[in-house]
């Protein structure tokens, strides 16, 4: 917790101190591009999407070379593998969505105007919704859950239905 708190804390006191003007620029609470300020944002934001790509090319590597020996396995490491390789498939899938809203959005605000302000806010709005496609969508498990209980809910109401008939005819 120090660390996630202590670096952006030292950031803020550190670019406030040296730039302690640029903090609005033309009414909005932003950080100027002019001065170079925006810098204060932007490379921090770029190194973080830079180690969590490499992070993440690491595990998926280290998760699909180990996975596809599974030759001779037991079926809990081969359930375990499997999990974590849709796991993976996953993170693969929304890493160049999150990291790249927060890549442009420095952009947003400038010479680029409004289409690329537009592009940052929809994706933003819809990282919600492409988490939701990714994860619950795309999933086969919980699509064939979903397929289940449907059917079970339909073959329910048509017995209800169909004893509801018989009832009615055997009082006729």
């Amino acid at each position: 917790m120090m660390m996630c708190y202590g670096i952006p804390i030292l950031i803020v006191a550190v670019s406030s101190a040296a730039f302690s003007g640029d903090y609005n620029v033309d009414n909005l609470c932003w950080l100027s591009q002019e001065t170079g300020m925006i810098w204060t944002f932007v490379a921090p934001v770029t190194v973080i999407v830079l180690i969590n790509t490499g992070i993440m090319y690491v595990v998926v590597n280290t998760i699909y070379k180990r996975s596809g020996q599974m030759v001779g396995k037991s079926v809990k490491e081969k359930n375990t593998f499997k999990q974590l390789r849709k796991a993976a498939r996953g993170a693969v899938m929304l890493l160049p969505l999150m990291g790249t809203t927060w890549l442009i959005g420095p952009f947003a605000i400038g010479s680029a105007g409004i289409p690329v302000d537009y592009l940052f806010n929809f994706l933003n709005g819809c990282q919600g919704i492409f988490i939701f496609i990714i994860y619950c969508v795309l999933e086969n498990e919980i699509r064939d859950c979903f397929k289940k209980r449907f059917k079970r809910k339909n073959y329910v109401h048509s017995m209800t239905e169909m004893t509801a008939r018989s009832t009615t005819e055997s009082k006729f």
